[in-house]
């Protein structure tokens, strides 16, 4: 759909297989760990951890998902993806905080009406163009 090559991660096993169907370059892996070389654009959406309820916000269901979320900040996901898909044309971020480093990157942000309540969220794009 948007005329870019990319490749995609995701940890849950139902969603990766339905991506495979309809024939998008999609890969059972934890964003922490998995590597790739090739030029690609990168659009991530990291777990959101929130405070109130001391949860994190995905729909993963899996032992201590929780506790590996609250380890690290959303640009921290950022970051670690920047690292593991070091050749990427542009990386792409949907997220609810964003540290000072990342800020100069925020292209959009608009107030969410979700469940959770109003909240902001932004849009951080780096691009190596």
């Amino acid at each position: 759909i948007l005329q870019k090559d990319y490749i995609g991660i995701d940890l849950n096993s139902e969603l990766v297989e339905w991506h495979k169907e309809c024939g998008r370059n999609i890969k059972l892996a934890d964003a922490r760990t998995f590597k790739y070389d090739g030029i690609c654009s990168v659009f991530i959406c990291p777990p959101y951890y929130d405070t109130r309820n001391n949860r994190c916000v995905e729909d993963y269901a899996f032992s201590n998902f929780d506790d590996q979320c609250k380890e690290l900040t959303e640009c921290q996901w950022l970051s670690i993806v920047m690292a593991n898909v070091p050749n990427a044309v542009e990386y792409v971020m949907v997220c609810k905080s964003v540290t000072d480093e990342f800020k100069p990157y925020i292209v959009e942000s608009k107030i969410n009406h979700s469940h959770f309540g109003n909240n902001k969220e932004y849009v951080v794009v780096v691009s190596n163009i």
